[in-house]
């Protein structure tokens, strides 16, 4: 077991920089930004996932529900060097450090009374995406309705003469886990696995809310050639009674693993002093 985890340690670094929200460069706005205008609204990114950035902010702005998955991007069109200049001066030949090449990215949605509702929701995201996909940053994704949310998904990458190359959702891969009770993170290491050996790539359980995980029973799952998709979900649904469970499975190029976190679906509520807290979006009783 000891070597288990000195194993695991090198991985949770590296997943640790792929969640990060880097700035292309210094003194940039480093989280994004939702305006709202008259009948519509703005969101502005400029993290390195800008797409990730900018759909989190409109989620927690109303209260969505939202999944994101990283394509596996590997071309120099979607990943660059982002090793210390100092130290790549010096060692000219030497592997770096490699982060998504996102940039700055902005989009304009409606805004109606309805933005709150489902329809109103997969609009508004639909909108943001097809926005995205057409702003030249790394990856293309689609909308997909999934339980009470939508996840967006990464489906093309660039290939290292620039073209678009679509890539199955890695979440779709088949997976055969033996039915039985477990306990959850238990579980969703099982799933990570599975989908390792299957899709021969690394997988990480790299955050989630440890209180909810603790805290939760036991959880049943299981079946042969089932999405990773259906089960993860099944795993995360069965883990919170009165909150929504969602992820962000992002990609490292580095070491060629996705990391996945685990997070509470949350809104963004001001008081009448001004302050803004975050509440986690309940099931409808």
């Amino acid at each position: 077991m000891k070597s288990f985890w000195l194993a695991l340690i090198p991985l949770l670094s590296v997943c640790a920089l792929a969640q990060q929200q880097t700035s292309p460069s210094d003194g940039v706005m480093r989280f994004a930004l939702v305006q709202h205008g008259e009948g519509s609204a703005r969101v502005i990114a400029h993290q390195a996932r800008p797409l990730q950035s900018a759909l989190g902010a409109v989620a927690r702005e109303y209260g969505w529900i939202l999944y994101f998955e990283d394509p596996p991007y590997y071309s120099h069109y979607d990943v660059i060097d982002d090793t210390d200049p100092k130290w790549r001066a010096s060692h000219p030949a030497e592997k770096g450090g490699l982060r998504i090449a996102g940039e700055a990215f902005e989009s304009q949605y409606r805004e109606g009374p309805d933005i709150r509702s489902s329809a109103g929701q997969e609009a508004a995201l639909r909108s943001i995406v097809s926005d995205y996909n057409a702003s030249g940053n790394p990856g293309k994704f689609v909308v997909r309705r999934m339980g009470e949310g939508y996840a967006v998904i990464g489906h093309a990458v660039k290939d290292e003469s620039g073209r678009d190359q679509e890539v199955p959702a890695i979440l779709d891969t088949p997976i055969s886990v033996a039915p039985q009770t477990r306990d959850p993170r238990e579980a969703v290491s099982l799933i990570l696995a599975a989908l390792s050996a299957t899709t021969k790539r690394k997988f990480v359980f790299m955050s989630y809310p440890q209180n909810i995980f603790y805290s939760a029973g036991q959880v049943d799952f299981g079946g042969k050639d089932v999405p990773a998709r259906k089960l993860l979900a099944q795993v995360l649904d069965e883990t919170c009674s009165w909150c929504f469970l969602q992820w962000d499975l992002l990609y490292d190029p580095d070491s060629n693993t996705f990391c996945l976190h685990a997070n509470v679906a949350v809104q963004a509520r001001t008081n009448a002093q001004g302050y803004t807290r975050l509440v986690p979006v309940r099931p409808k009783q």
